[in-house]
């Protein structure tokens, strides 16, 4: 089984593509990594996750919620987008597949960050088939 977990700060607003009669929410969430040298000076590293949300034709209300600087919680599985860049040359880039996602704050207060969760909380489990998983916290 594959899963990633990301924790990270949303860097651009979310936005929905049409794909194949389905909905497909892109956004990149950002993660930083920090540390001390040997020196003592602080060190910081930043790690863009471009992420993928997949739904049926207008059950995409979540992508008004996920704005840039809210810290969110993604999890899924990794696929590999391959692709020939301007040189010609093969590439591929590593994209989240989330099936879950939680809103951890908002730009918003908090009773709108609440609101929102409920509303990606519906629309993920109604994209799920029935079957409904809980929370990883």
């Amino acid at each position: 089984m594959q899963k990633i977990s990301v924790i990270g700060n949303v860097g651009k607003d979310a936005e929905v593509k049409q794909v194949a009669g389905k909905d497909l929410i892109v956004f990149s969430v950002a993660t930083v990594e920090k540390w001390k040298s040997p020196d003592g000076q602080s060190q910081s590293k930043t790690t863009w996750h471009e992420v993928e949300i997949w739904r049926q034709a207008g059950k995409s209300g979540l992508v008004s919620y996920v704005k840039k600087g809210g810290l969110i919680y993604i999890e899924g599985k990794a696929k590999v987008d391959a692709y020939v860049n301007k040189s010609g040359e093969a590439v591929g880039k590593l994209v989240i597949v989330a099936n879950d996602v939680q809103l951890l704050s908002s730009s918003q207060n908090t009773q709108n960050t609440q609101n929102a969760q409920s509303s990606v909380n519906n629309n993920l489990n109604s994209n799920q088939n029935g079957s409904e998983e809980e929370a990883p916290f």
